[in-house]
């Protein structure tokens, strides 16, 4: 059971939940890409669809050295710390030996923050999916991160994931077609950012003429989302650990300058 927060965010004047956006044939059956809302998600959807993500992710293990060992350490160390108390200094000891393995790298730490990500963003409106025969089998997340100072939207396009079974079938390009094309007719000139250490999906970004850049990038919307302080000239240090750690790089496409190398198949 999911509740839909109170507050309406700017999401809901472009979205509205449950609405369905485009409706087509799936191997015989009926499907529909649409703005999920509770009662699109049975129990345990979002767990499965985030098991998935963790899989690809465990899949780019072989560009860490030694990725798959510390990994193992990590999710023995994690094990232990979830049955201590939060503040305990024997937590705060291990948790100093957690991120010096390896930063947000255990299996079970992949599958629970990405199912919070899911259900936090239902909550919110800022999530669509495939729906199959009633079974949501694909998402896609973004948010609004706010406006630049030349009062460009900017949207971060967050984790997507489309289940086994069901991939290769160019669902998660649909929903990312109905994303971009709705959010940018009612945000001209917006500019869209992410993150990935995926090499292959950067690679296919930039050769479909994305901005390929560090997350320390000068760009206003990467620092948008990547928390640079002004102050210290730096970005937050969640940001600077994926990069740093982790490999994590940024992507941006901006609708006013990007206009004349991009298509409607590129959006999608």
């Amino acid at each position: 059971m999911f509740i839909v927060a109170e507050q309406v965010s700017e999401n809901r004047i472009i979205f509205t939940p449950g609405e369905i956006l485009e409706e087509f044939d799936y191997e015989g059956r009926k499907a529909q890409v649409k703005v999920l809302e509770p009662s699109d998600v049975k129990e345990g959807d979002f767990e499965e669809l985030s098991v998935n993500l963790t899989n690809t992710n465990f899949a780019l293990l072989e560009d860490v050295k030694l990725g798959g060992v510390r990994s193992g350490i990590r999710s023995v160390v994690h094990q232990v710390r979830s049955r201590l108390a939060e503040e305990s200094k024997a937590g705060k000891l291990l948790d100093t030996v957690k991120d010096s393995v390896y930063p947000d790298f255990a299996r079970s730490e992949h599958e629970k923050a990405y199912a919070k990500k899911y259900k936090k963003a239902l909550e919110e409106g800022e999530i669509l999916g495939v729906v199959v025969d009633g079974r949501t089998v694909a998402v896609q997340i973004y948010r609004r991160l706010g406006e630049t100072s030349e009062g460009q939207a900017v949207y971060e396009l967050g984790k997507g994931s489309t289940l086994k079974e069901y991939s290769q079938r160019g669902l998660n390009k649909k929903l990312k077609k109905q994303l971009c094309s709705r959010i940018a007719e009612a945000n001209p000139g917006l500019i869209w950012v992410g993150a990935s250490r995926n090499k292959p999906h950067l690679k296919n970004l930039e050769q479909r003429g994305w901005h390929r850049v560090p997350m320390d990038d000068s760009n206003e919307a990467v620092r948008m989302m990547n928390g640079y302080s002004p102050e210290t000239g730096e970005i937050c240090d969640y940001a600077k650990m994926m990069k740093d750690k982790q490999g994590f790089e940024a992507f941006y496409w901006n609708e006013k300058s990007d206009a004349n190398i991009f298509s409607e198949e590129v959006r999608g």
